[in-house]
């Protein structure tokens, strides 16, 4: 993985260049432009590390480096008026997570993710024994941000409501990856349809209006089609 970065320096005679890492026209006459090549792992803690602390990746590294060079340029003039010594000493001050102290946690698996909002939002074990028989994102992801919806007085909402619901509160570590693509997010398969329309096993919401939908839950949807 590449990290771009931006280092500092001064030049007595003209411009300073960093070989072909150097991009003419993206960096000023005092700086020099850097392309980092970091290893899979190193990139992830860099990733990580810079997410905790709602920074950019490429910030994150242009600090340490800027810091790296400053001990490295006082560990050299320390050695040199000591003994006139030529070591460097090598002085190991990086982010911790960045020297391997500590790897990335784990993120959760979107089954784990399911059945921690089920656990924590269905009370019904009707409602939970269909909930556990769903299998796509696109029948459970919108049962579920729809009842938290409900629960909070929301009696109409639409789609995008059910996206933010999810993306922003529920589960925003996972969204939007493999299992749970906001590209699934659809009504189609959860809207109790017209008499005559197609079955669907997971129908929970009713439409009470062009994009605009009201929770029922599984079991009175599956009342009211019974009734028709």
């Amino acid at each position: 993985m590449g990290v771009g970065g931006m280092a500092s320096a001064s030049s007595a005679g003209g411009k300073a260049t960093a070989g072909r890492a150097s991009e003419p026209g993206e960096a000023g006459p005092d700086s020099i432009m850097l392309r980092i090549e970091l290893p899979i792992a190193r990139a992830e803690q860099l990733r990580v590390l810079a997410r905790d602390l709602d920074e950019s990746p490429q910030m994150l590294a242009r600090l340490w480096i800027m810091e790296r060079l400053r001990e490295l340029g006082v560990s050299r003039s320390a050695g040199k008026k000591s003994n006139g010594s030529s070591q460097s000493g090598t002085v190991t001050t990086p982010i911790p997570e960045l020297a391997g102290g500590s790897q990335p946690q784990d993120e959760p698996s979107i089954a784990d993710v399911k059945k921690h909002l089920a656990d924590t939002l269905i009370s019904d074990p009707e409602e939970r024994a269909v909930f556990d028989e769903t299998y796509t994102f696109r029948q459970w992801g919108p049962y579920i941000a729809s009842l938290a919806l409900a629960a909070r007085g929301r009696r109409v909402f639409t789609l995008e409501d059910i996206r933010v619901m999810l993306r922003d509160e529920l589960m925003p570590d996972v969204y939007d990856t493999p299992g749970a693509l906001d590209s699934d997010l659809v009504i189609r398969d959860i809207e109790v349809g017209r008499p005559g329309d197609q079955l669907r096993p997971f129908a929970c919401l009713q439409r009470v209006s062009p994009g605009v939908y009201t929770f029922l839950g599984f079991g009175r949807a599956r009342a009211m089609r019974a009734a028709r």
